[in-house]
């Protein structure tokens, strides 16, 4: 489900918990310093309604105008050809893009960014180290930023939500033109939709750089990369970032599509869906490098990692979800590899880059195998018509009708932790007409020691008819551990249960 732009989502509080929200402050003096000695103009955005008109205050949109123009637009201080111009949002803002149309000239619909013959164009950025969000919710008919052909642009701080690129193109959130140049540190693209690919962003040429960067629940309808689609000319980089639950359908790179030279660090990968390329797919020519390091894979489908072309990819030191490594092509139980990639090293634990990690795949039961079965999951028993998992416009879940006998969908997690070491545990239950007693209706947490002892916590959902009873408990380590077990049951008389968005997290 979709997560309401007027409120901080959720992941940024993930973020600022593994210490990613860094100073977009910090980061745009360091590029204005090296836009030269020209003099820049710092344009402040005061109103958070999407307008071009003579009121006397300065929208968003009036200030790319002012950028791209380097002239005044209302109270908006003209732009400046020479240097960099600087726009600054209001922390906490929302920036709702009402006005539609399509053109090119940020008049109607996207926000568009042109090249202006600095060496840098625009730095985008928010006021107090603050983070703001732009979005095309209210009117979801383009795409939310597009930055045309050669154009140099840095984005900082910034919330990029529910774009929806017009039909037969590429990139729901960000949009670049041949050439361009894009920076992005502490963004998020999140709810953006792409008609074609590039969920997120679609990059044909030029240099993409992110960094501290989280990318959720994208999706690309008819082509791949639900989150990011780049052409064989771009250089990619990605450094520090967050790709979890985006979906690429019945196409490649449920997370990235990459075309050209990519460099991944000390990411996380969490859920991302597609035909095959669950996290990142590759279709680079020979002699073109793709290096994946230091980062963390659980739970994405198909095979995690898939070169398209046959290049190879070199993927050493990862975890993969398990502490014997990727399975697919290699010999462990965690996320898949497919031919050509080297993995022959990886992380027996979860990196400390990648804390707090998910530890449980397909929680939200989104991934399912040939014959309906979720991903990852053993099921006991739900021998129902009705039993299993049941879809619709909204998402999964997993269905249990009680009969009296212990119906189960159960998951194992290899994973090495130690004493002190503090699990977060979340579910959410529904039902019908649930019983209020004689039997279970529970999701089971279990740290399981290294003498085969355990430690056990149990979310309990309720009884009778209700929505989204959300439950969480924390676990902390009493000893060292082996492997982690979870077990969502239900074995009342009658009634129907449903389980969806389990979560275990180490932090």
């Amino acid at each position: 489900m979709s997560q309401s732009p007027a409120s901080p989502p959720p992941f940024l509080a993930r973020m600022a918990r593994r210490g990613l929200l860094a100073s977009a402050l910090l980061a745009g003096a360091l590029l204005l310093a090296a836009a030269g000695a020209a003099t820049a103009a710092t344009i402040t955005v005061s109103t958070t309604t999407d307008e071009v008109n003579a009121d006397g205050d300065c929208s968003l949109r009036e200030a790319v105008r002012a950028a791209n123009t380097n002239a005044a637009v209302d109270a908006c201080p003209a732009g400046s050809s020479a240097a960099q111009d600087t726009i600054v949002l209001a922390d906490g803002a929302l920036y709702e893009l009402t006005i539609t149309g399509i053109e090119d000239a940020a008049l109607q619909g996207d926000l568009d960014i042109l090249d202006n013959a600095a060496a840098q164009d625009l730095l985008l950025t928010v006021a107090d180290d603050g983070t703001a969000t732009v979005s095309q919710r209210a009117k979801p008919d383009d795409t939310v930023l597009f930055v045309g052909a050669g154009a140099n642009v840095a984005i900082s701080g910034v919330v990029v939500a529910d774009g929806t690129s017009p039909s037969g193109q590429g990139g729901g959130g960000l949009k670049a033109g041949a050439g361009a140049t894009v920076a992005l540190a502490d963004c998020a693209f999140t709810d953006n939709v792409a008609s074609e690919g590039g969920g997120a962003i679609d990059f044909g040429t030029g240099t993409l750089t992110v960094v501290r960067c989280v990318f959720a629940r994208n999706v690309s309808i008819a082509s791949a990369g639900a989150a990011i689609r780049s052409g064989k000319s771009a250089i990619v980089t990605v450094a520090d970032s967050v790709f979890e639950d985006n979906d690429a359908g019945d196409h490649v790179g449920g997370a990235m599509l990459v075309g050209a030279a990519l460099t991944v660090t000390g990411s996380s990968f969490v859920d991302n869906r597609a035909l095959s390329g669950g996290a990142i797919a590759v279709a680079t020519g020979a002699g073109v490098a793709t290096t994946v390091t230091t980062s963390c894979f659980v739970g994405n489908s198909d095979a995690a990692l898939e070169p398209v072309n046959d290049a190879p990819i070199t993927a050493n030191g990862n975890w993969w979800g398990s502490s014997d490594g990727p399975s697919g092509l290699g010999s462990g139980s965690g996320d898949a590899i497919d031919d050509d990639v080297d993995a022959a090293t990886f992380a027996t634990a979860p990196l400390a880059g990648c804390r707090p990690v998910e530890l449980l795949a397909n929680g939200g039961f989104e991934d399912r195998e040939i014959g309906g079965g979720p991903a990852r999951w053993r099921l006991r028993r739900l021998g129902q018509p009705n039993d299993g998992v049941q879809c619709s416009s909204s998402g999964c879940e997993l269905q249990m009708n009680g009969d009296g006998e212990l119906n189960q969908a159960l998951q194992t997690v290899l994973i090495a932790g130690d004493a002190g070491d503090t699990v977060t545990f979340r579910a959410t239950g529904s039902g019908k007409n649930v019983p209020a007693t004689a039997g279970k209706f529970q999701v089971e947490l279990s740290l399981v020691h290294a003498d085969g002892s355990k430690q056990r916590k149990t979310l309990k959902c309720g009884s009778g008819s209700f929505q989204d009873d959300v439950r969480e408990k924390q676990i902390v380590a009493t000893e060292p551990f082996v492997r982690v077990k979870v077990r969502a049951m239900y074995d009342r008389a009658s009634g129907l249960a449903r389980s969806d968005d389990l979560s275990v997290v180490l932090e």
